[in-house]
């Protein structure tokens, strides 16, 4: 079983939140992480997000 967004969510919703997810990681990843960049305090937090969204 999958964990989930929502505890009575509908499968669309839960999908669409997944999405969202995705895509909010992505754009706070693209604007925070610079090129060859050492881990920093943030990348953590940015892969407790990936985790967070299942990903």
């Amino acid at each position: 079983m999958s964990a989930r967004f929502t505890i009575d969510g509908s499968s669309s919703l839960e999908q669409h939140l997944a999405e969202a997810c995705t895509h909010v990681r992505a754009g706070v990843e693209r604007i925070t992480r610079p090129a060859n960049s050492k881990v920093s305090p943030l990348m953590a937090v940015m892969d407790a997000a990936k985790a967070t969204c299942r990903m």
